[in-house]
């Protein structure tokens, strides 16, 4: 079992940091100020996304094109609005629609869309959207809210994929963290995170944990755990380790570095 990580002064452990009002609980008791012995990882920064900032990832040619898993912690401030988590173009992304419900848009349609609406604008949630073949599967916070039978002809393709929009427009207004991505590999979220038995609520596992559970991560693997000096340029892939080892990498578009109030790397 990992070593088990404490707010000295509330009593509470914490799962994850905004930077800008504490520790977050992820998972339906979140917010709710249960006191939770069981939460064991302290997720060290996020990035925050607006219009203008997004990360972009240039993958290659894939292991298998048709399998494959992203995951991320993200966190949206605005609501009524579309903003995309992951695109390849306006056709193909993943993100909240402008009723605020997750859809998945392949080739222009919405193939898999939630029925559940996410408006809290204070509270982290863990998303994570499994291919495999043609079955698509859209989590949050360790539970199914859609599912589909389609295939995606870009995705996990060697095209630039861009974090936090989708061709440079419809920009998520909010924050994301651990970002992963696993090629050939069609994943639940509990490579990546558990359910608290006893208060329900939803916690990010340590990147060391994550590695073990994914295993291989295929040539488009990276995983952004963004504990690196903050750089305006670039976050670097800890798929392998905690020490940068090469691979695939996200660069930076508009990302401030300065501390102020349009500060975008956010210590926790």
């Amino acid at each position: 079992m990992p070593t088990n990580i404490r707010n000295p002064k509330e009593g509470l452990s914490v799962v994850a940091y905004t930077g800008t009002g504490g520790g977050q609980f992820v998972g339906p008791n979140a917010n709710r100020g249960i006191p939770n012995s069981f939460h064991t990882y302290v997720i060290p920064k996020s990035l925050r996304i607006r219009s203008g900032n997004r990360l972009n990832v240039s993958l290659v040619a894939p292991t298998t094109q048709s399998t494959y898993t992203f995951s991320c912690m993200v966190k949206k401030v605005a609501n009524g609005v579309v903003q995309n988590i992951l695109g390849v173009s306006t056709n193909h992304s993943l993100g909240f629609n402008a009723s605020d419900q997750l859809v998945l848009t392949l080739a222009g349609v919405a193939s898999a869309t939630s029925t559940r609406v996410f408006k809290d604008p204070h509270r982290w949630h863990h998303l994570v959207y499994s291919q495999s073949g043609t079955a698509i599967t859209l989590y949050l916070d360790g539970y199914s809210v859609a599912s589909a039978t389609a295939t995606s002809a870009v995705f996990n393709t060697a095209a630039s994929h861009q974090l936090g929009c989708a061709n440079s427009t419809a920009y998520l207004e909010g924050y994301m963290t651990q970002i992963a991505f696993v090629d050939g590999q069609a994943l639940t979220p509990t490579a990546f995170g558990m359910l608290d038995s006893v208060t329900g609520t939803w916690q990010a596992l340590s990147p060391a944990i994550v590695r073990s559970n994914v295993g291989a991560w295929g040539n488009n693997g990276f995983f952004f755990i963004l504990n690196d000096t903050p750089s305006a340029v670039q976050v670097y892939n800890r798929s392998a380790s905690d020490s940068y080892t090469g691979g695939i990498n996200g660069i930076c578009t508009g990302i401030s570095v300065t501390p102020g109030p349009d500060y975008d790397w956010v210590s926790c």
